[in-house]
C-alpha cells in the first residue's frame, strides 16, 4: 500500500474511533443517574444559602418520595428542623395529568411562619405550585422552595436550585427498576429505563 494511501486509512480510521466514543459517551451522558455524593454536597450548599439570606425554616416540608429524602438532607444540615412530608397522587385522563395532595393537614402558626418546600425534582413545576399554595391557604408566613434538579422549562419559581439542566437527569435513589414516576406518561417512563452512570 502507498505511503500516502496506509495515511489517509489510519487518519480515517482514527477519525471512526474518535466518533464511535463520542458517540457511545453522548448516549451515557444523556441517561444518567446523579450520585449520593452530589446530592449531599447540593444539600450543604443550599443550606448555607438559606444561612446566608438569613431564612432559617420553622418547618422543612417534603414533596413525596423524593423531597422526603433531599428535606431530610437539607433538615440535617440545618440541624434536623422539623420535617414534615406529604405525598402527592398524579390522575391520569386522556393523556393529560393532574395533581393532587394525598393529606391536607391544617398546622399551628408557628410551625409554618417560614416554610420550606423541598422536591427531589421539578419538571414543569406544577407539583411545588399546588404545596405552595395550599401552605398559602393554610397561614403560611413566608413560604420558599428548594429542589435538587430543576429541569429546563419548570414555569413555577424555585428560590435554591442544586442542578439546573435541560436533561432528564435520575435521582440517586432510583436505583431499582421498580422505581416508577407516577408523574410520567407510560411512554416517557418506558423511556427513562437502562443503564445510568454516577455523576460525582
Amino acid at each position: 500500500m502507498p505511503p500516502l494511501l496506509n495515511i489517509a486509512s489510519l487518519t480515517f480510521s482514527a477519525i471512526g474511533a474518535v466518533a464511535s466514543g463520542w458517540f457511545v459517551y453522548e448516549r451515557l451522558r444523556l441517561n444518567r443517574r446523579l450520585s449520593w455524593r452530589k446530592a449531599e454536597r447540593t444539600a450543604a450548599s443550599i443550606s448555607a444559602k438559606l444561612g446566608a439570606d438569613g431564612y432559617s425554616p420553622t418547618v422543612v416540608v417534603g414533596i413525596g418520595r423524593g423531597g422526603a429524602i433531599f428535606g431530610a438532607m437539607i433538615s440535617g444540615c440545618l440541624g434536623h428542623r422539623p420535617l414534615l412530608v406529604i405525598d402527592r397522587k398524579y390522575e391520569w385522563v386522556d393523556g393529560r395529568r393532574t395533581d393532587r395532595m394525598i393529606v391536607k393537614l391544617r398546622l399551628p402558626s408557628d410551625l409554618v411562619e417560614r416554610v420550606l418546600l423541598v422536591a427531589g425534582e421539578a419538571h414543569t413545576g406544577n407539583t411545588m405550585r399546588l404545596y405552595y399554595d395550599h401552605f398559602g391557604k393554610i397561614g403560611a408566613g413566608e413560604i420558599r422552595r428548594a429542589t435538587l434538579l430543576c429541569q429546563t422549562g419548570c414555569t413555577e419559581p424555585v428560590e435554591y436550585v442544586g442542578i439546573a439542566s435541560s436533561r432528564d437527569l435520575r435521582m440517586p435513589w432510583m436505583f431499582t427498576e421498580r422505581y416508577r414516576r407516577e408523574s410520567r406518561s407510560e411512554a416517557e417512563a418506558r423511556g427513562l429505563t437502562g443503564i445510568e452512570s454516577a455523576v460525582e
